[in-house]
């Protein structure tokens, strides 16, 4: 995050800086805290808008849109704890961000 930036805002740029695509956040299904390394990891639920994937050509081999269902998540996802995190996303449970 940037000094003075909002969580929405961060993921947004975020997005929009690694993949090339513009979305819609939709809520956060998730709040993950990696014990070892002390991150706390934000999964949200968010839509396309428009744009076209870019790929990272020294971080990535492949970039594609995919339609994730509940079966085919162990199949994409390789680390079980990313696995989890977007198990819950299934759950249907998200909520709305708020600004306070």
């Amino acid at each position: 995050m940037e000094l003075g930036e909002t969580l929405e805002e961060a993921v947004r740029r975020e997005i929009t800086e690694e993949t090339g695509v513009e979305i819609i956040l939709q809520g956060i299904t998730g709040v993950y805290h990696n014990l070892s390394s002390h991150i706390l990891c934000f999964m949200f639920r968010a839509q396309y808008v428009r744009g076209d994937l870019k790929k990272q050509e020294e971080e990535i081999e492949n970039v594609q849109f995919v339609t994730f269902t509940r079966e085919c998540v162990s199949e994409l996802i390789t680390r079980p704890h990313m696995r989890s995190s977007v198990v819950d996303i299934f759950l249907n449970q998200c909520f709305h961000l708020t600004s306070v």
